[in-house]
C-alpha cells in the first residue's frame, strides 16, 4: 500500500502512454486483418497514425522525433532496397542531422518543450552558454 500511494501522475504517463501506443496500434491491425482477411504492411499506416493519439498521454518532443526518426529509417531502407535512391546518397544520416538540428533549435528557441537530454548536451558542450 505505501508503495501504491507512492506513484504520481509523472510515474504512470510513460507507462500510459506505451500501453495505449501498443494497444491502440495492434488492435487497428488485428481489426483489419479480420475484417479484409488477410495480413497486409499497409495496415501500419493508418494504425500509426490513430496510434499517435497516445500522445495526449507523454506529450514529448523527444518521442515525436524519435518515432519520425525511425520510420523515415525504415522508409529509406524500403527505398535502397527498391532501387529507389542510389547507395552513394545518405539518407538516413541526412535524416538523423535534421532531426537533431530540430531539437537543437528546440534548445534555444522554445526551452520548455526541448527534452532535458538535449539541454543536458548543450550545456555540457557549451558550458553552460
Amino acid at each position: 500500500m505505501r508503495a501504491l500511494s507512492s506513484l504520481r501522475w509523472r510515474h504512470l504517463d510513460i507507462a500510459l502512454f506505451f500501453g495505449s501506443y501498443i494497444g491502440i496500434y495492434r488492435a487497428i491491425v488485428c481489426y483489419l486483418c479480420k475484417k479484409q482477411g488477410f495480413d497486409s504492411a499497409l495496415y501500419a499506416l493508418p494504425a500509426g497514425y490513430i496510434a499517435g493519439l497516445s500522445f495526449i498521454f507523454k506529450p514529448n518532443l523527444g518521442f515525436a522525433i524519435a518515432s519520425l526518426t525511425g520510420a523515415f529509417k525504415i522508409f529509406s531502407t524500403i527505398l535502397y532496397d527498391k532501387k529507389m535512391i542510389p547507395e552513394k546518397i545518405p539518407f538516413t544520416v541526412i535524416i538523423y542531422c535534421i532531426s537533431q538540428g530540430v531539437l537543437y533549435h528546440a534548445r534555444c528557441m522554445d526551452p520548455e518543450v526541448c527534452p532535458k537530454y538535449v539541454i543536458n548536451v548543450m550545456n555540457s558542450v557549451s558550458n553552460g552558454l
